[in-house]
């Protein structure tokens, strides 16, 4: 198992054909915690797994 965090998101902007859904995104998760993402229809909770996943552009920021 390599050190450091399993996910980590800064600043992170993602979203569609160059148009932010979610903008300024900061989440540090550490190897061995759970996570639940919570939030209204909308919100960006997709948006946010198919960043994470590599489906959807981050257009600023990093995700490692």
């Amino acid at each position: 198992m390599s050190p450091g965090p399993a996910l980590r998101l800064a600043g992170a902007s993602i979203g569609y054909d160059d148009v932010p859904v979610m903008t300024a995104v900061d989440l540090l998760v550490q190897r061995g915690e759970a996570v639940a993402v919570l939030g209204s229809n909308g919100s960006g909770k997709t948006t946010l797994a198919r960043g994470v996943l590599g489906l959807a552009p981050v257009l600023a920021g990093e995700v490692d």
